[in-house]
């Protein structure tokens, strides 16, 4: 194999696996499918939506935020907070699953309340430590 083969592999490689990080905004709508993570913090200037279209996604970043700003799970997949989020808004879920923590560590300390819609009884869940 030729050098230059090999950096265009690794060129692509690269590529591939930025592919799967995401950046979660101060507000607006985020949007993860399978395997996909969101590892920065954030500090909340309004409302965010985090949309899993499929599978599991995960944010890894703490979330903050004032009790002005919601955070709304929509999309039929799960999500994974696994930091200490401490945002002060509620925390609505929609659609799909929320699931706060990892085994190890995650949570979201001050969330005003969590509204779960209507019909979605096993929407929230909290792993096992």
């Amino acid at each position: 194999m030729k050098v230059a083969d090999l950096a265009v592999i690794l060129f692509f490689l690269c590529l591939s696996s930025s592919a799967f990080a995401q950046t979660v905004p101060s507000s607006g709508t985020l949007t993860l499918n399978n395997g996909q993570t969101a590892s920065n913090s954030v500090t909340l200037s309004g409302n965010l939506t985090i949309n899993v279209t499929n599978g599991t996604a995960y944010v890894t970043g703490k979330i903050s935020g004032p009790s002005n700003c919601t955070v709304t799970k929509t999309g039929v997949g799960k999500l994974v907070f696994t930091n200490y989020n401490d945002y002060y808004g509620p925390t609505i879920i929609t659609d799909g699953k929320l699931q706060i923590g990892d085994g190890y560590s995650g949570g979201i300390q001050n969330t005003a309340n969590v509204e779960i819609a209507s019909g979605k009884p096993s929407a929230l869940s909290r792993a096992p430590v």
